[in-house]
């Protein structure tokens, strides 16, 4: 038997809050800066990547939070860390609203 096909293995199900995006402030705020960068090709090289292919994909997960994002990628979307830390609160107190 495969785990993966039942549904209670599902985290999405699991750990479900209705009305709650995770990290949706975080995202919005890298999303837009990200979207800002002149090119792809540019922010490949100032990210550190070397293919263009690898980096399209970690780039979409970077911006969904999907993977673990580098000081490189940050720097390179001109990040002011300070309103990272604020979205980063925002969204805090967002799920502990929703959690109840």
């Amino acid at each position: 038997m495969n785990i993966n096909n039942l549904s209670f293995f599902t985290p999405g199900k699991i750990n479900r809050i209705e009305d709650y995006t995770r990290f949706r402030n975080t995202r919005t705020y890298i999303n837009r800066l990200s979207s800002t960068v002149e090119t792809t090709e540019v922010l490949m090289k100032k990210s550190g990547y070397s293919k263009l292919n690898k980096f399209k994909k970690h780039r979409e997960e970077f911006d969904n939070l999907d993977r673990w994002v580098p000081l490189k990628y940050l720097n390179a979307i001109k990040i002011n860390l300070a309103t990272l830390k604020f979205c980063g609160e925002l969204d805090y107190d967002e799920f502990e609203n929703a959690k109840g």
